[in-house]
């Protein structure tokens, strides 16, 4: 399979999956899902359009990959952090809210992508169905933390507290990318974690 001298010390290193899947993050951060084409995500990644539809037969086998790799890294993410956290709920709730802070700030790109699928879900069953398991699995991780330390929380708190932390995290994200200049981004997010905490009984 012919690999380009531009990637040639890449490939040696590292997996050519992620080198496509990487490219492609940066390709539709710019043009979006709509304006995306195979030949410029491998001319992003510096290889043969060939070698991409080795391993990637359609855009759109390529699109869900991605949205599942992004997926899959920010939970992984965020539990490696919590493990490594101070074990207070407070704490563990800070880190959904830092987690979201950073992605906002530091990977915009992610953020980007997740607002095109899902406006690309109305039409598409399974970029709907990844975001609805994405939004699930959040939930649940957050009822994890929650009943992990407080397990005599009412059942509807436990039920609406995670749709409510994960509302005001995604409302964060359209309004800075909206409009950051009129938007306090880190203080939104230390009212967040007050508001919350307060829901929850924690001092």
């Amino acid at each position: 399979m012919p690999v380009t001298n531009k990637t040639q010390e890449t490939v040696k290193a590292g997996d050519m999956k992620d080198l496509i899947l990487d490219a492609t993050l940066q390709v539709v951060s710019r043009n979006t899902i709509s304006e995306t084409r195979m030949q410029l995500i491998a001319d992003e990644a510096g290889i043969p359009k060939s070698n991409l539809h080795y391993y990637f037969k359609t855009k759109h086998n390529l699109l869900l990959a991605l949205h599942e790799r992004a997926i899959d890294r920010l939970i992984s993410r965020r539990k490696c952090i919590r493990r490594e956290s101070i074990q207070t709920l407070r704490e563990q709730l800070r880190i959904f809210f830092d987690e979201k802070l950073h992605t906002i700030l530091e990977e915009s790109e992610f953020d980007l992508i997740e607002i095109d699928f899902w406006v690309q879900s109305n039409i598409d069953p399974e970029y709907k169905k990844n975001l609805v398991d994405s939004f699930r699995l959040w939930r649940e991780e957050i009822v994890e933390v929650l009943q992990s330390y407080r397990p005599d929380l009412p059942e509807r708190k436990v039920k609406m507290i995670p749709c409510l932390m994960i509302s005001l995290m995604e409302g964060a994200t359209l309004q800075y990318h909206l409009d950051s200049a009129h938007f306090d981004l880190e203080g939104y997010m230390d009212y967040c974690v007050e508001y919350i905490c307060a829901q929850v009984g924690e001092e």
